[in-house]
Formats: C-alpha cells, sequence, structure tokens
C-alpha cells in the first residue's frame, strides 16, 4: 500500500502534464478553413421566390469560413449581415447606385481588399480579392463570375491567371466559371491551382432540378490540400452551393501580414493608350508648340505640363503674347462603376483648374474627358479665360493607331476640324482649322509626350 500511495500523486501528476501540454499540441495542427461557393441568383430560387432566409439558415448550420457569392445585388447586402459575418461587395453589372456582382463573407479580420474589372464585351464580370488574416497566416481569397461567351470567359480567364501568378502565400479561387472544370480554357490555370474536384468526388451543381454540370469551382495553390468537400442538396438557387475543406500544408509563419505587399497589377479597361487619345487615368509631362495664323496676324502659342503627383499637374503657358501658370486638379473615373450595365466601358477624369496671366483676372475652369471606347474620346471644357464665360466641346476618333480626327465647337459658334499624325517617339503633328462668324483660323501644332 505505501508504493501504491506514493505512484497515486505521480500518476495524478504525470495526467496533468499530458492534459496541460494538449493545447499546444492542437496548434501544432495545420490550418483548415472551410469555404463555400454558391451562385445567389440574385436572392431568388429558380421558381422565384425569395432565397435570403434559406441561405441564413444554410449558412447557420455548415458554418463555412469562407462564402464566396456570385450574382448578389447590393439591397440583400443588409440582410445578409444578420448572418454575423462580415461582406466585402463589389458591383460588376452597375448602373447609378444599383450593384450587382460578386460578395465575399467571412468571420475572419480581413487585412485587405480590391477589385479587377475583367474584360467584357458581354456583360461586365470581375474579380474580387480579400486578403482574409487567419491567425496570422494571411490567405488571399478570390471571387470570380465568368461570361457568358466563349470570347469573354478566354480573356477574363487570362486575366485572372495574370493576377494569381502575381500572388504571393496561398490562395483560394472560387465563382461560377460558366464552363466545366476540365476545358481547355483552364489549362494555364491548372500550373498554378488545382480544382477541388479533380482530387474529391464532388457532384454536379447545375441546375438545381437536375444538376448535369459543374460550372461552380474551386481552386487552390500548391499551399493546401484538399480533404474533404461536398455539392449540398439545397433548392435555394438556380446553382447548388459547393463545400470544400482545405488544409494548409505549409508553415503558418510563411505567410505573415508584414508580408502582404501591394501589387503594382491592374486589369484596365482594355483601352490601349496613345497620344492621339490619351488614357484618362494618367497624368503624363507634355509639351506642345503650335504656328497659328488668324486673317493678317500670327501667334505661337506653347505649354509645358509637369504632373506633381497622380492627381495633379502644373501647366506653364502663352498664348503667343502674355505668359500664364495653371495648376490643375484630377478626379480619375471608371466609367464601369456608373453604367457598366448599359454596356458603358471606358475611363474619364474631371479636372477643376486654377490660372493666372499677365494682362487677365484669374480664371476658374471645369474640364471632362471620357475614353468611351478604343476609338472614341470626349473633352468638354467650361472656364473664365479671357475673362467672361465659355465653353469648348471636342469629340476624338481614333481612326487608326497612327492617325486621329477631332471636331470641336465652342462659344462663339465657332466650328473646328483638325487633323493628328502620330510619330515616332510619341511626337504627335496637328493640321487644324477653325471658322467663326469673324474669320478662318490654321493651326500647325506639334506635340511630345513622356
Amino acid at each position: 500500500m505505501p508504493r501504491l500511495n506514493r505512484a497515486i500523486p505521480l500518476l495524478f501528476a504525470l495526467s496533468m502534464l499530458g492534459l496541460a501540454s494538449a493545447p499546444a499540441l492542437a496548434l501544432d495542427r495545420p490550418l483548415q478553413v472551410n469555404v463555400m461557393t454558391l451562385n445567389l441568383h440574385n436572392g431568388r430560387n429558380a421558381a422565384g421566390a425569395d432565397n435570403i432566409e434559406s441561405l441564413l439558415r444554410l449558412v447557420a448550420e455548415e458554418r463555412p469560413d469562407l462564402i464566396a457569392l456570385q450574382e448578389v445585388e447590393d439591397s440583400v447586402l443588409t440582410r445578409l449581415k444578420n448572418s454575423g459575418y462580415q461582406i466585402i461587395h463589389k458591383g460588376n453589372a452597375n448602373l447609378g447606385w444599383f450593384r450587382f456582382g460578386n460578395a465575399l463573407l467571412t468571420k475572419h479580420p480581413i487585412a485587405r481588399h480590391r477589385h479587377y474589372y475583367l474584360p467584357s464585351q458581354l456583360e461586365q464580370r470581375g474579380l474580387l480579392e480579400v486578403a482574409v488574416n487567419f491567425n496570422g497566416t494571411i490567405v488571399r481569397v478570390f471571387n470570380t463570375h465568368l461570361g457568358l461567351s466563349h470570347d469573354d470567359r478566354e480573356h477574363q480567364l487570362a486575366a485572372v491567371t495574370r493576377i494569381l501568378a502575381a500572388a504571393t502565400g496561398p490562395f483560394i479561387l472560387m465563382g461560377d466559371f460558366n464552363v466545366e472544370p476540365h476545358a481547355k480554357l483552364f489549362t494555364e490555370l491548372t500550373a498554378l491551382a488545382t480544382e477541388a474536384g479533380a482530387t474529391l468526388p464532388l457532384g454536379e451543381s447545375f441546375p438545381t432540378g437536375q444538376p448535369s454540370g459543374r460550372p461552380d469551382q474551386i481552386w487552390y495553390s500548391r499551399h493546401w490540400q484538399a480533404v474533404k468537400g461536398s455539392t449540398l442538396p439545397w433548392n435555394g438557387s438556380d446553382h447548388l452551393p459547393v463545400l470544400v475543406t482545405l488544409a494548409l500544408k505549409i508553415s503558418p509563419d510563411s505567410a505573415k501580414i508584414s508580408s502582404l505587399t501591394e501589387d503594382p497589377l491592374t486589369i484596365e479597361a482594355n483601352l490601349p493608350d496613345s497620344p492621339l487619345l490619351p488614357d484618362p487615368t494618367r497624368l503624363y509631362f507634355l509639351a506642345t508648340v503650335a504656328y497659328q495664323r488668324p486673317e493678317g496676324t500670327e501667334k505661337i502659342p506653347a505649354s509645358f505640363t509637369v504632373p506633381l503627383c497622380p492627381q495633379v499637374s502644373l501647366e506653364l503657358a502663352t498664348d503667343g503674347h502674355d505668359p500664364g501658370v495653371t495648376l490643375n486638379f484630377y478626379k480619375m473615373l471608371d466609367l464601369r462603376d456608373y453604367a457598366s450595365l448599359i454596356g458603358v466601358r471606358g475611363l474619364g477624369h474631371w479636372c477643376l483648374a486654377i490660372g493666372a496671366a499677365n494682362n487677365h483676372k484669374p480664371w476658374l475652369e471645369w474640364g471632362q474627358y471620357y475614353r468611351w471606347s478604343k476609338c472614341w474620346g470626349t473633352q468638354l471644357t467650361a472656364s473664365t479665360r479671357e475673362d467672361r464665360a465659355n465653353w469648348q466641346l471636342r469629340q476624338v476618333y481614333l481612326v487608326s493607331p497612327r492617325l486621329s480626327i477631332t471636331a470641336g465647337a465652342n462659344t462663339d459658334g465657332a466650328f473646328s476640324l483638325a487633323a493628328a499624325f502620330l510619330g515616332s517617339n510619341s511626337q504627335v503633328y496637328t493640321l487644324g482649322w477653325q471658322h467663326d462668324n469673324a474669320a478662318s483660323i490654321w493651326q500647325f501644332g506639334w506635340s511630345y509626350r513622356w
């Protein structure tokens, strides 16, 4: 008995040591993340009935760490917040205050999020990126919904692949791809990621009544391993939800918040930049000189523009007689944010300018420049130059990469035409003509941009 009495405290101490060490062992387990993707069908089921309350019940039952939703209208966001998740939403098909696009839901801290518009000829599509912090491990989560045409999907997936190729650390790509995962379209993507259905027996997800395809997919980088997954039997949409559990195969220490950097990578509006029809979201050093010959006189106006920062430039100019200086403040615009639903794809900027010159009062100028497409651009300016209110409208058409035609009108009823030719090294040569009630003016111009 004495030996037994001495053994009991020893056994108790050993058991307490084991209990104390259990949480430490749990911390060594790999990070596991439950992720779900679902096309929400604009908050309606296949019969047109509301599906938000049904979705909230599904989320409460499955409790995913990440939920990627497609076809989400901004009007349902308030109700989705009842799930207790943070919501990041970005519209792709927009008109005024209406936003329709992708959303990502999570209860974990969000380190950063951003949105990319994808090249689109039909309905505008996009890619939502959210960097989520899982106890110090940053996971970059992407949510997309590709287009209905093969050409759109080809260009959109190429853009998505380019973004993923620049990503560092573990990432997850989810969404409705509108194409089967074994399509040739995914050839380049398979070099960067694995589709969960390639290693798990996932069922078809579309259409809900008689599923026959798998457009709803979850792709993951080499850092992950798919543990389990299923296509859920939920009739709240015309698509079925896909739920997958992923386990991180690398040490969480390799993806800290401090390693999260901004990539200088953007997908623009598919508008080639040209000195003849500039990108309105960028500022350039610009020098111009012109020779004007009104009837019986000659003038040589010139200007030099210096960008001071991405939204401010300084212009030094002369009208051929009096020197002046103008400070320009820009607001860059992506027109897809306001009217992509009706096919608008361009870029633009607004500019407020404050100027002064010898023998003139200081003036204000309000300018708008819109680049509607690869070929069309519009400039509208209203100002108090020359001590009076005036306006000018110019329409530019890019005939070819080296030739543009411009037509314009102003307050005085003057009409103008000009042709611009792109030479070497961003040099532009212009021949213009303006006519009003008083006289005709010919102008020869040169400009250089760098």
